[in-house]
């Protein structure tokens, strides 16, 4: 089975942190890349390295299981949307990663009226939790509000930066 994943947000969400966290625990990458350090796997263009944000759609594959699926990283400024839509036509699967400090912002409202008209199932993904005024089950109620009544919070916490096998086979078959 191939599958498309994409993974969207408002900018500086995490998406490409998140997305190099998969490839790397799924071993498709050998390190990880960090946009701050400008050396991402997936941000790897020199606009995208000097400007410190994702400008391009970007794909890596992993194996899980028998199947493989293919991670689309998608620009979260709103400069880049038109690259952000194109994407979103390709999509089987996509992850919406919020902020737990910020919570929903105005792109995330634009990224979810667009997953549902193109009638791509979603899950949300609470990012940065670790953070100073982060709040999930604040975010969570704002997805609950704005969003969909069907938000749960799976506390599945990340410890070492490991991306643990139960999260991904949950991600995989949902």
């Amino acid at each position: 089975m191939h599958k498309t994943i994409g993974i969207l947000a408002h900018v500086d969400a995490g998406k490409t942190t998140f997305a190099e966290q998969i490839l790397y625990h799924t071993k498709s990458i050998k390190s990880r890349g960090r946009v701050d350090h400008k050396n991402s796997f997936l941000d790897n263009h020199k606009i995208e390295k000097e400007r410190g944000i994702t400008v391009f759609s970007e794909q890596g594959t992993f194996q899980y299981k028998d199947s493989t699926y293919y991670l689309i990283d998608t620009p979260g400024h709103m400069d880049f949307s038109s690259e952000m839509e194109r994407a979103i036509k390709v999509m089987d699967y996509a992850v919406i990663i919020i902020s737990g400090v910020e919570g929903i912002q105005g792109h995330t409202e634009t990224v979810w009226s667009l997953l549902r008209k193109h009638n791509i199932p979603v899950l949300f993904f609470i990012n940065k939790i670790d953070r100073v005024g982060a709040n999930a089950e604040n975010v969570i109620e704002e997805i609950k509000l704005n969003f969909t009544k069907k938000a749960f919070l799976i506390d599945k916490s990340l410890s070492n930066e490991e991306l643990s096998s139960e999260l991904i086979e949950f991600i995989a078959e949902q």
